[in-house]
């Protein structure tokens, strides 16, 4: 039974990243709205798995964009604190808004960064980035708690649609 329960859970996890990648995959394949990210000269691929020391410090982030236009980007782990049980879900890592254009260090940190903790044991976490186009210069307060995040309802509070570009990378703790 405990074998079946793995292979069933590990099922779970790949569907959840398949639905997620398909659903990103729009974002990613337009042109004209790229986002980079990259760990000490490592850039983030779809689903790459990265050590917690690699990705304890903010990365560099590189946006290609409209530099016309202000941006929000958002860091969650959707699976806190484990994919089978994801009662704090989503975990904010990182919230900056009102990114002009290019320039991601002229935007507001409103959630400062705060690196992977996946508990042990728990498996594979999914740390996604996901870049929203603004209409109007926002005014976003920190949450309370890093707990309990909900990208779409803050999305839709600032009237920011649907993400323009993301990406993810996976991080464990054994």
């Amino acid at each position: 039974k405990r074998t079946n329960m793995h292979v069933t859970t590990m099922l779970a996890y790949l569907l959840a990243a398949f639905l997620y990648a398909a659903h990103s995959c729009h974002a990613q394949q337009n042109p004209l709205y790229q986002l980079l990210v990259k760990y000490n000269f490592r850039e983030v691929t779809r689903g790459a798995s990265l050590s917690r020391i690699e990705a304890q410090d903010a990365p560099e982030v590189t946006l290609m964009v409209n530099d016309d236009k202000l941006y929000t980007l958002i860091m969650v782990d959707p699976d806190a604190p484990s994919a089978k049980e994801p009662v704090m879900a989503e975990w904010l890592h990182w919230l900056v808004v009102n990114i002009p254009g290019n320039n991601f260090e002229g935007g507001d940190i409103v959630m400062p960064y705060n690196g992977p903790t996946p508990p042990p044991r728990t498996g594979p976490h999914r740390y996604k980035f996901r870049l929203y186009e603004q209409e109007n210069k926002i005014q976003a307060k920190a949450p309370q708690s890093r707990a309990k995040f909900n990208s779409s309802t803050f999305a839709g509070h600032h009237q920011l649609g649907k993400a323009v570009a993301g990406t993810y990378f996976t991080c464990e703790t054994m």
